[in-house]
């Protein structure tokens, strides 16, 4: 086999070629190609188009094929890699890509270094994705595993029990391993979490990106329904910061912890492993946080009805048990009296999460909304599945006397 490097071609899923890959990234996929030990080798390369579940950076996933000392090999390979920043927007992609090739560098790391310490089973262990070293400023670069039968839920569906289930004890298992992380190494803690914020600036832009969202959220609820919004809308503008600049339980939030951000694997109908990942907005914040935002960004009323409260218990219970496999009680650091204060307190979290994110998880794919540009002109075309959740949530909301 002779080294080849396929020439660009047009596809409809994106544009193939190692054309699609930037002088620096192309340098980088040569050094893994080196380091993964490749004699001879044939590399393809594809852009993948946005489908509404990122809008900061651009996909490109790779193909590394070729043969060894040790035989045949195949390296595939998912990379995100930046976009230029926008001057007029209220927060800088560069920012967040920053955060996350930190996260995958160090906290990650120890995460995984922690769970092989104390001899934690594979099967009940927090699921992190291969990163590879060539990652920089520019682009961080994974392993792919939707090469690896991996996919995603479709982000407008309600999600089912099962994944709910198994995500939210994978959220127990990343708060807890960041509970780990303080004990076992406070100085580094210190420095180097609590030093991680939210990368948004919450004056001027974001509140006039807010008020010209969030009618888009609520546009087609009755017209009782949509006074009580609006009146809530002032509230939303001051309590929403605040939650993410809240550290009354000091811990690494995810930030984005949402359904098309965890990846699963599914044999025979049945998710046999799943995967989160993006961590772009990862922050030092109140854990409860992540845990409303997955819930009402994922779950319809329904949902919510049947499963709430289980779905609550279940992430506090798994943080219990995961816990003493390094003989640590959640009680020294998150106490369960906290906990349920903490939860009820900031349910309305989850109201305003959907309140100006709805617009994006329900974009449709066919007129993606363009976020570069003026934000108080950006327009929105969302698909019609956005009416009920967002009505099931406002009735909630309602019935729980915040509305």
């Amino acid at each position: 086999m002779q080294d080849y490097e396929k020439s660009e071609v047009n596809n409809k899923n994106g544009v193939c070629g190692v054309n699609v890959l930037s002088p620096t990234l192309h340098e980088a996929v040569k050094d893994i190609i080196k380091r993964e030990g490749y004699l001879t080798h044939e590399l393809n390369a594809r852009s993948l188009p946005q489908d509404g579940a990122n809008y900061m950076t651009k996909l490109v996933v790779a193909t590394i094929k070729g043969k060894t000392a040790e035989g045949d090999k195949i390296t595939d390979i998912f990379v995100k890699e930046i976009l230029p920043d926008d001057e007029n927007s209220f927060f800088l992609g560069s920012d967040f890509h920053l955060h996350e090739l930190f996260v995958y560098r160090e906290p990650l790391r120890y995460y995984m270094k922690f769970q092989e310490e104390a001899g934690i089973p594979i099967e009940d262990r927090y699921n992190i994705a291969q990163f590879y070293e060539e990652s920089n400023s520019e682009f961080v670069i994974l392993e792919n595993l939707v090469s690896q039968g991996y996919t995603t839920v479709n982000r407008m569906d309600p999600i089912t029990l099962n994944f709910a289930e198994q995500s939210v004890q994978q959220l127990a298992k990343f708060h807890s391993l960041a509970f780990v992380l303080k004990k076992k190494l406070p100085d580094y803690f210190d420095e180097k979490i609590k030093s991680l914020k939210y990368q948004v600036n919450f004056e001027g832009k974001w509140t006039t990106f807010l008020k010209n969202i969030y009618p888009v959220t609520m546009s087609e609820l009755n017209d009782d329904k949509k006074k009580k919004t609006e009146a809530f809308l002032p509230i939303v503008v001051e309590k929403f910061p605040q939650y993410y600049k809240d550290t009354s339980v000091g811990c690494l939030c995810h930030g984005d912890y949402r359904a098309n951000n965890i990846l699963i694997k599914v044999d025979g109908g049945v998710i046999k492993k799943i995967i989160p990942v993006d961590y772009q907005v990862i922050r030092y914040g109140n854990p409860i946080t992540d845990l409303i935002y997955f819930i009402f960004l994922g779950t319809d009323q329904q949902f919510r009805k049947d499963h709430l409260e289980n779905i609550k218990n279940l992430y506090y219970d798994t943080m219990i048990r995961f816990l003493k496999y390094f003989d640590m009680d959640v009680e020294d650091y998150f106490p369960r009296t906290q906990f349920e204060k903490e939860f009820v307190a900031k349910l309305d979290f989850g109201f305003m999460s959907a309140a100006w994110l709805f617009p994006f998880l329900f974009a449709s794919e066919d007129d993606l909304p363009e976020i570069n540009g003026a934000i108080d002109k950006v327009e929105y075309k969302v698909d019609k599945r956005m009416k009920c959740r967002i009505e099931g949530i406002v009735d909630d909301f309602i019935k729980w006397g915040y509305l």
